[in-house]
């Protein structure tokens, strides 16, 4: 048996009630009718990302002078969304391939598209908002910071959360903060 969601449930009430009042008006030989719907529409929100899996460069000399590593391609959030949106992403530091945490870097950065660096950490950073979207792309260069002590020998791995939000008046990310 197909269970029925809420809003489904709602529609066949207000479709009995429709007939109903259509079958009243009719046996009092009423010429017109009006009904009123009532629909109500939450904020539907698709975020995808490409690529899933991001591959650095194996990290040389003049890499390390430096003082970063830039993924080969950005990043590409796909969104769509009927109400205004925002899209935060934050390092999740919990997630590494390595016990080595001490020399981890503790942010990437993001370079937006005034060419500035936003340090991406633990804490949530809104990196892009917009009206409603079918479809639109954000793209999002990342890079590592990486030096000398910051990258020894060994497997890394970091994660990356994205959230895709209702658009609350949050200003967008800059520098310092």
């Amino acid at each position: 048996m197909k269970t029925k969601t809420p809003l489904a449930l709602s529609l066949t009430r207000t479709g009995i009630v429709l007939v109903i009042l259509g079958l009243v008006a009719t046996a009092g030989l009423a010429h017109e009718a009006r009904v009123s719907v009532e629909l109500l529409v939450p904020p539907i929100q698709i975020l995808e990302v490409d690529p899933i899996v991001l591959d650095l460069p194996i990290p040389t000399p003049p890499d390390l002078n430096r003082g970063y590593l830039e993924f080969g391609q950005p990043v590409q959030a796909h969104i769509r969304s009927n109400t205004p949106w925002q899209l935060a992403i934050r390092l999740d530091l919990s997630a590494t391939g390595s016990e080595r945490a001490i020399a981890k870097p503790k942010t990437l950065q993001w370079v937006n598209e005034r060419g500035e660096l936003i340090d991406i950490g633990p804490e949530w950073v809104i990196v892009a908002r917009g009206p409603r979207a079918d479809p639109l792309t954000v793209r999002l260069p990342f890079r590592v910071p990486a030096t000398w002590t910051t990258m020894p020998p060994g497997d890394e791995e970091w994660r990356i959360d994205y959230q895709l939000l209702p658009a609350e008046g949050v200003h967008l990310a800059r520098n310092g903060g």
